[in-house]
């Protein structure tokens, strides 16, 4: 099976099906429909949930495969009638068990799954959702082995394994949590983002 092609809407960069797990956060069984011989005729959409408490951003650390043992961001499928807010603060909780207030999207990923043949199969949007920390202490649902919170420097660092691209989105998420969060609560961001976007400087998968 070939590995499915990611994009970013509007670029043309290509990146490993990683992606699809860090955003996710839940296994491809669970969270997507299995593959089938007639191919889906409109695009999966799935959100994950973005959230920083104390200057600090929440991952979980995958139970099932593919990635097992990598820390991503938690998330899903967005059920049928389901805003893409909602469905990021119900992922959250679940895998979490930590309460949030969806702030906005901002960023979103294509996902193209292609057969030996090069054929679409499935089409993936995942939306990702900058969310305002309300209550809870993480713990791990079903589908993780840990859920904690990482400063970005951790990210940054070859201590981790990461899934592809997780710190890259959690600099997006900084950079707008510290433009349009921190201002109105002086007492968290201060210090967590200073303007620069480093990259995971670790070989990734």
């Amino acid at each position: 099976m070939r590995w499915p092609i990611l994009r970013r809407p509007g670029g043309d960069g290509l990146m490993h099906c990683s992606l699809l797990v860090s955003i996710c956060g839940a296994t491809m069984s669970d969270s997507f429909p299995p593959p089938s011989a007639k191919p889906a005729s409109r695009p999966i959409a799935a959100t994950i949930a973005a959230v920083f408490h104390n200057e600090k951003i929440l991952l979980v650390r995958r139970a099932n495969p593919p990635d097992t043992g990598c820390w991503a961001f938690p998330g899903g499928k967005i059920e049928f009638g389901e805003t893409i807010e909602d469905a990021a603060v119900r992922e959250l909780l679940e895998e979490t068990g930590v309460r949030a207030e969806a702030h906005r999207v901002f960023t979103s990923v294509d996902v193209f799954d292609r057969d030996d043949e090069g054929g679409l199969r499935r089409h993936f949007v995942l939306i990702a959702v900058l969310c305002k920390w309300q209550s809870g202490v993480p713990v791990a649902g079903d589908d993780a082995l840990e859920a904690r919170w990482f400063t970005l420097d951790e990210l940054n660092e070859c201590k981790l394994a990461l899934s592809l691209n997780v710190a890259e989105v959690a600099h997006q998420a900084a950079a707008v949590f510290a433009q349009e969060i921190a201002p109105t609560n002086p007492n968290q961001g201060k210090d967590m983002f200073n303007g620069n976007s480093p990259h995971n400087r670790c070989s990734q998968k």
